[in-house]
Parts: C-alpha cells; sequence; structure tokens
C-alpha cells in the first residue's frame, strides 16, 4: 500500500507545481507584485507545514514516552515500541523502509485522498471553468497541508537517519546544516531519562519548547488533574542494552 501512497504523494505534487505554474505564475490577472505575493505566501505555509510537523511528532514522542504502559488500551503497541526504542536506539535502523514509514504513511492516506479529490475536481470541466475556481481551498491552503503529510509520512526515516551510523554524505550534509534532524539534537533527547527533544521531523521546535519549558509545564497540569507522575512506567525500561 506504501507505493500507492507515493503515488497519490506523488500527484499532489506534480498538482500543486501546476496550480503555481498556470494559476500564479502564468495567470495574466495577476501582476509581479501579485505572484512575488503568493509564491512568498506559499513558501511560509510550507515552512509553517514543517514546524507543525515537527511540534505534533514532539507531542506523540512526549506522550508515547511519558504516559501510560504497555498494557494501555489502543495505545499499548505504540508504547511498547517507544520503550523498546529507548533500550535499544538503533535496531530500528535495521528496519526496511516499509516498516519505519508505514505507519506514518497510513495516518496520512485519508488526507491525501481527499486532496487528490480535490483536485481532479479542480480540473473537471463538468465542475469548474478554470483551477483555481475549482479548489475545495486556496493554494497557500494546499501548500501547508500538502507540507504536512509529505513530512508527515517522512518523519520516522528522518528519525532513523538520526541514529544511522553512516546515512549517506546527503542527509549527513543536511543533519550537519539541520535541516533535517541532527544526531546532536536527537542524541540529548536519549539520555536518561528521555525527558527532552522530542520532536523528531527536523528538531527545529526542540530549543522553543525546552527554552520555555513547554512540557514539564504541561506535565505539571496532567500530575495536577490526574496524579499521574510522568514516564513512572518508562524508568522501567531505561537500562540501556544497545
Amino acid at each position: 500500500y506504501q507505493r500507492r501512497v507515493h503515488g497519490l504523494f506523488t500527484y499532489n505534487v506534480v498538482r500543486f507545481a501546476q496550480f503555481i505554474v498556470d494559476d500564479v505564475v502564468l495567470n495574466p490577472a495577476l501582476s509581479t507584485s501579485d505572484i512575488q505575493m503568493t509564491l512568498l505566501r506559499c513558501g511560509a505555509m510550507l515552512l509553517l507545514a514543517i514546524l507543525t510537523m515537527d511540534f505534533l511528532s514532539g507531542l506523540f514522542h512526549w506522550a508515547m514516552d511519558t504516559w501510560g504502559t504497555i498494557e494501555s488500551p489502543f495505545f499499548g503497541a505504540f508504547i511498547r515500541s517507544f520503550r523498546e526504542h529507548h533500550v535499544a536506539p538503533t535496531a530500528m535502523c535495521q528496519h526496511d523502509v516499509i516498516e519505519t514509514n508505514g505507519d506514518n504513511c497510513f495516518v496520512c492516506i485519508p488526507t491525501a485522498v481527499w486532496m487528490t479529490f480535490a483536485t481532479i475536481r479542480a480540473v473537471d470541466p463538468s465542475l469548474t471553468s478554470n483551477v483555481s475556481s475549482g479548489l475545495l481551498w486556496s493554494v497557500e491552503g494546499f501548500a501547508y497541508t500538502l507540507g504536512l503529510i509529505l513530512f508527515a509520512s517522512v518523519t520516522n526515516q528522518l528519525h532513523k537517519w538520526s541514529h544511522t551510523p553512516k546515512p549517506g554524505k546527503i542527509v549527513t550534509t543536511l543533519q550537519r546544516i539541520r535541516i533535517i534532524l541532527p544526531k546532536s539534537t536527537h542524541n540529548a533527547h536519549h539520555s536518561v531519562p528521555f525527558d527532552q527533544n522530542y520532536c523528531i521531523t527536523t528538531g527545529w521546535m526542540n530549543p522553543i519548547l525546552e527554552t520555555i519549558r513547554f512540557w514539564r509545564v504541561l506535565e505539571f497540569v496532567i500530575r495536577a488533574l490526574t496524579g499521574w507522575v510522568p514516564r513512572a512506567d518508562d524508568m522501567k525500561w531505561t537500562v540501556q542494552k544497545d
């Protein structure tokens, strides 16, 4: 099914590029400044999508690391994988591309299908006479949503590369200039008690969230309301055997 998901993603990327060219760059109704501002807004929305996904990856990571046990309903299987990852961080480097990225791609399917439907509707002459008027959203909204699902689908791959001893020259360069999750940033998470640098897409949100003590404040509030102790179960798994 991952090939089908990649096909959906590829289709949406191509359609987005066509929207940009046909409805923005080559649109005679738009002035040069209008075109520049639209492209700038699309770029800003893509950047916002990356930051959003980085934050969401941290939120899910923090939740799985901090609360529940492997016996927890529904989330138990996810929690187990996070606990085991703390014990053997590089074990995920042995996973193939489907095992690494399959779950994330699966979660993205509904949105990718919806986006595909929207773009097909946009170019169906029986429904609309021009691309932009047929869109179910603005081109900026399309850019944001596309960026969100693309980075969601590769988040675990980026995480895996942060544990891979020799991920390749291109990946290493991207890590070094902090375009994707750097090893040094994620290595800080893998220190007992595993309570920092949860964001694993690009890691860009980690310094901000750590500076404002976002996770500690959130834990304080949840503990005050529920009595749950953060990382109580995770502490049982913290003897690393990697």
